[in-house]
């Protein structure tokens, strides 16, 4: 029951939009509303795993305090009033929350290591599903680059989702490739893997989303010097990738040449993000607390004419809680990264946990990365299930017991 509960939420928090457009059915003529039956179905996973016992406390309580610093900036939202309608605030912020939330469904619901390979394994089913229909929705065969030819895949019904679906993709094939180069995992894994890595691959090419595919390439790197390979190792791995940049479809090689014109101007999507970006600064300085909870775009219209996110995470969170609410922002994330790595570096720890590690420190390398360049993390198809990964990691992390030893020391990786 709680194998296919999470199967079902898994599946759903991305495939919210593309779900009723397969069902032939209007968003709006849904009871609730898709992703509100969702988290209603990811409560009753919750409480099922409460009844059985055994919940791990929360090893970051950093990720709590964010939480409910989101809830208490609703208050904020309503003094500044930046959306008209109060009810637009409220169903925003209500969403924003309730994905924050379904990061303690994984404390809840995994009890042993056998549950959490099941759990890993259908996290990772899922993407690999996603990165074919990012492929499948992509045009990859020589053609010229073409915004309307992007690829969304659930994301959105057209080239609207490419960004979005390129850092979903480019984040989560971190946990491929942690597979991949374990040579102590079973074989027949390692081989899944791989062609799971391929698939997710193939679908960022299709997305050409630019900013994902560098954060693609910082993230493995990053996974690698986690992994304590030698610099002499990149070596080879670049010779091959430089030699492997003149045979890239030829719609994703004039995605990077298009960077810039023949007089050296940056294209539209640049010169749009720099737009938004200083407009963000702007309101930053105006407000140092934050103009509260799902506010930002709304701000942003008041200064900008669009209803947008800045296209930085960083950006958008200091907007929305202010510059203390970014440092808490970025502190989450290193502690999330430091214990990934002690987890990784402790030889008397499940392998798989390890593996997990593994993986989320290259993903922690892309969420960042990527997050320079899209507000990926608050976009509600992608939040939920990012969330949903911490919680995991948070449960390997509760899960060492106190005689282990998680100070980082010397200790040697698997090979």
């Amino acid at each position: 029951m709680r194998y296919l509960l999470f199967f079902i939420v898994f599946f759903a928090l991305p495939h919210a939009s593309w779900i009723p457009v397969k069902l032939g059915v209007e968003p709006e003529n849904i009871p609730l509303g898709l992703v509100n039956i969702v988290l209603l179905l990811a409560t009753l996973l919750w409480l099922l795993g409460r009844i059985e016992g055994g919940k791990i406390e929360n090893p970051f309580k950093i990720y709590s305090f964010f939480t409910v610093l989101v809830i208490l900036w609703v208050g904020v939202a309503v003094i500044t009033g930046y959306n008209e309608d109060i009810r637009l605030t409220l169903t925003s912020a209500k969403g924003e929350i309730s994905l924050l939330l379904l990061y303690f469904v994984p404390l809840a619901i995994i009890k042993n290591e056998k549950q959490f390979i099941i759990f890993f394994a259908i996290a990772l089913t899922v993407h690999a599903v996603i990165g074919l229909e990012v492929l499948r929705s992509g045009v990859l065969d020589g053609v010229n680059f073409n915004d309307a030819k992007r690829g969304s895949g659930p994301f959105a019904q057209d080239m609207w989702g490419a960004d979005i679906a390129g850092s979903f993709l480019a984040q989560f094939m971190m946990f491929f490739l942690a597979i991949l180069v374990t040579s102590k995992m079973k074989s027949l894994y390692r081989v899944a893997a791989a062609i799971g890595l391929m698939i997710l691959f193939g679908g960022l090419m299709a997305t050409y989303a630019r900013g994902a595919m560098l954060a693609c390439v910082g993230g493995a790197v990053l996974l690698f010097i986690a992994r304590g390979l030698h610099p002499k190792y990149f070596i080879v791995p670049l010779i091959f990738l430089v030699l492997a940049l003149p045979y890239l479809p030829e719609s994703v090689q004039n995605r990077f040449n298009k960077i810039t014109n023949e007089y050296g101007d940056f294209d539209q999507s640049t010169q749009g993000r720099f737009y938004y970006y200083s407009n963000a600064l702007e309101l930053i300085m105006a407000h140092p607390l934050g103009v509260g909870t799902g506010q930002v775009r709304g701000a942003m219209e008041q200064k900008t004419g669009k209803f947008v996110d800045p296209h930085n995470g960083y950006l958008y969170t200091a907007v929305e809680y202010g510059v203390a609410g970014l440092a808490i922002f970025l502190l989450l994330q290193w502690r999330l990264f430091t214990f990934a790595r002690k987890v990784y570096q402790n030889i008397e720890y499940p392998l798989i946990y390890r593996v997990y590690s593994l993986g989320m420190i290259g993903m922690l390398g892309v969420f960042v990365l990527c997050n320079l360049f899209y507000a990926n993390f608050y976009k509600e198809l992608v939040l939920g299930t990012i969330t949903i990964h911490f919680g995991m990691l948070a449960y390997v992390v509760g899960k060492i017991p106190e005689k282990m030893n998680i100070s980082g020391k010397s200790c040697h990786p698997p090979n």
